[in-house]
């Protein structure tokens, strides 16, 4: 039987990059059903500063810095979905991770593309 397969994207600075560390800040990412099954099952997504611990298939979810609930997403859907930090990133803030299904619900086809690529912050 085939398995669902959710992918998410490095995250980007969708406002306020001028002042990161002073003022809201909207972190986005992309997150897609990469099959053609429909899921109907609640899921997560959460964005991570400066996690001390990424692995190939998870980051600990108690370094979560913030999240987001799915109830559904369509076979081939796309969504882009935005966390806003209002008190700005941490002035020690080096790099932004996301990850999709963080409680890891959804069995799917392949877990490693659920960790993004980090957003290296300068």
């Amino acid at each position: 039987m085939p398995l669902p397969d959710l992918v998410i994207t490095q995250p980007e600075i969708v406002s306020g990059q001028e002042q990161l560390f002073s003022t809201a800040v909207t972190v986005g990412v992309t997150v897609t059903n990469n099959s053609d099954i429909t899921l109907y099952n609640m899921f997560f997504i959460d964005l991570f500063i400066n996690p001390t611990e990424v692995f190939e298939d998870s980051i600990p979810l108690a370094e979560s810095d913030a999240f987001m609930m799915l109830t559904s997403l369509a076979a081939g859907e796309t969504r882009f979905i935005t966390f806003t930090l209002q008190n700005g990133l941490p002035r020690d803030a080096e790099a932004i991770y996301a990850m999709v299904d963080t409680a890891q619900v959804i069995e799917e086809s392949s877990e490693v593309n659920n960790v993004s690529a980090p957003l290296e912050l300068e």
